[in-house]
């Protein structure tokens, strides 16, 4: 019987297609398996298994890059979803879990602390105020230019009511 070593491509019964490095017939060292449907991993692999460095491209369309353990994404990475929200910090079980930031496809921003992939603890929510002014500005003071800063103010608490209104709903 062969047993590949060193650089190959194997082709499994299920249609899986891993090309890399092998040791006795093993995945050892850099390799890339391609799942199908879109589902690929490109990274280490020790005795077999995804661990070490690795991205990971999942069949919905969501990007991982960073640590695995195991099989489990563990440790630090950033997770780019297809919604365009992108998570960068710790992971627990392929969950966020510890200190991590989330920049929304929507603007706005959090960082802070994360409890099996909610937010729970201490962190800081920056919201991205819609409303701007563009245009020419010719000898306007502060004072002048803050006359209008009230109604954004207001503004700005009405949509943090409704965004919190709507979070509840979901998480519900």
């Amino acid at each position: 019987m062969n047993v590949i070593n060193g650089k190959g491509e194997y082709t499994y019964n299920d249609g899986k297609v891993y090309n890399g490095d092998f040791i006795k017939g093993i995945r050892h060292g850099k390799g890339k398996m391609d799942y199908g449907k879109g589902h690929i991993y490109n990274g280490d692999w020790d005795n077999g298994i995804k661990n070490g460095k690795g991205t990971e491209i999942f069949e919905d369309g969501n990007k991982y890059e960073g640590d695995y353990v195991n099989e489990v994404i563990e440790g630090n990475g950033k997770m780019t979803y297809k919604n365009k929200d992108v998570y960068t910090g710790t992971f627990h079980e392929g969950k966020r879990h510890g200190k991590g930031d989330q920049k929304y496809g929507d603007g706005r921003f959090y960082s802070g602390d994360w409890v099996n992939d909610k937010k729970e603890g201490n962190g800081k929510m920056t919201m991205k105020i819609k409303e701007y002014y563009e245009g020419e500005w010719k000898n306007v003071t502060i004072s002048e230019a803050c006359r209008g800063l009230s109604d954004v103010i207001l503004d700005f608490k009405i949509y943090l009511v409704r965004f919190c209104l709507k979070n509840m709903k979901n998480s519900k």
